[in-house]
């Protein structure tokens, strides 16, 4: 089982993201995880004004693409 698994936070020692992998590493089957670092990934806040500007960044079509390759997620935030 392909899992992904992220913080969501940008803080570079987010508990948050050590949460995730953790969790994600205790899941039974899983041979591979993947844990990304949202400051690997230019994600501006979403409005159709900046859409329609500049359309939509490259790197969130990489952010998208690495999610749509897992069987699962697991995501920690803090609310």
């Amino acid at each position: 089982m392909n899992i992904v698994a992220f913080g969501a936070s940008y803080s570079r020692t987010s508990i948050n993201r050590q949460w995730a992998e953790y969790v994600a590493r205790q899941i039974p089957g899983a041979t591979a995880v993947r844990v990304l670092d949202l400051n690997d990934y230019d994600l501006p806040v979403y409005t159709v004004e900046r859409q329609n500007e500049i359309g939509i960044p490259a790197s969130v079509g990489q952010f998208v693409d690495e999610l749509n390759a897992a069987d699962l997620l697991v995501v920690s935030f803090a609310e």
